[in-house]
């Protein structure tokens, strides 16, 4: 039993001297280039660089190599975040009011269609189990209606809310952001290119 224990609190110990030498330069350069390298697969391979990133990223962080979060790491999850949502901006610049109130109507009548369909099967009926719980797997479900980087921010907010201190905070985060990032690539980055690539022959 004594080995065991040493043998459990020593990997912790190694892991936390090998991402001392990670500072926030070095984990933005390591973000960067894996970014990059995702570009240049995609480009080059058809798939799209958002899942080559995923890929990259999972394949990384399984091997202990770099730190986990690394954005957070280098203390730039912030700004990032910013640019995500200010890339949405110019997308808008050329809507029409009309446009607007045209695709409004049309989204919040999908919208109620959809809320009614997952809650029928992921609440009431038994398919709530694949995840365990039923908030949890409404909340994923729900959530494939927006995909990344919403997935993203709003299981970050739900750890933010729900947890009173760090650990707690970093406890939910570590439960449920998995769950959330992997259905809304599975979903709307994965699922919905290859549906779209599919039908773009028919337009």
């Amino acid at each position: 039993t004594r080995s065991t224990h040493t043998h459990v609190t020593a990997q912790p110990q190694n892991l936390d001297q090998c991402q001392k030498f990670y500072g926030p330069f070095a984990s933005l350069t390591i973000a960067a280039f894996f970014s990059w390298l995702a570009f240049v697969i995609g480009k080059y391979t058809g798939l799209s660089a958002t899942i080559w990133a995923l890929i990259l990223g999972a394949a990384m962080g399984s091997t202990g190599l770099v730190p986990p979060k690394i954005l957070d790491h280098a203390k730039s999850s912030g700004i990032f975040n910013v640019g995500v949502f200010a890339v949405i901006i110019p997308s808008l610049a050329k809507i029409k009011v009309s446009d607007l109130l045209v695709l409004s109507f049309n989204t919040i009548m999908v919208f109620i269609v959809v809320f009614v369909v997952l809650f029928l099967f992921f609440y009431i009926l038994p398919l709530w189990k694949i995840l365990g719980n039923r908030n949890l797997a409404m909340g994923v479900a729900v959530m494939q209606l927006l995909g990344f980087p919403a997935t993203y921010l709003v299981a970050n907010e739900i750890a933010i809310a729900t947890g009173e201190t760090e650990e707690e905070r970093q406890v939910v985060n570590d439960a449920i952001m998995p769950k959330y990032l992997v259905g809304g690539f599975a979903t709307v980055t994965t699922f919905s290119v290859i549906t779209a690539g599919i039908l773009e022959k028919f337009l």
